[in-house]
């Protein structure tokens, strides 16, 4: 199911057109990824520059692109697939 352009924040009011699907924690997954990005730019003596220039480059379009993507995905996939079937079935 590609909901690509569907999705967004249940805060429609601040985008136009409001989503056809508003989510609850919409941009939560976002502040974790790329803050996770960012401590360990940190820990690796990046200075607060450097990171947000990273951060507003394309490098971080193509880390989705690439194997951060697949991580991500990859991820999501195994809580999926270890916990929707604890939810019980859709009616």
């Amino acid at each position: 199911m590609d909901i690509t352009g569907k999705i967004g924040t249940l805060n429609g009011e601040t985008v136009n057109p409001a989503p056809e699907y508003p989510m609850y924690s919409y941009e939560r997954p976002a502040w974790m990824v790329w803050g996770a990005v960012a401590d360990e730019m940190q820990k690796r003596g990046w200075k607060e520059e450097q990171i947000l220039e990273w951060l507003q480059s394309k490098n971080a379009r193509w880390a989705l692109d690439g194997e951060l993507g697949n991580m991500i995905a990859g991820a999501v996939a195994k809580w999926a697939e270890l916990n929707l079937p604890n939810l019980g079935k859709p009616i």
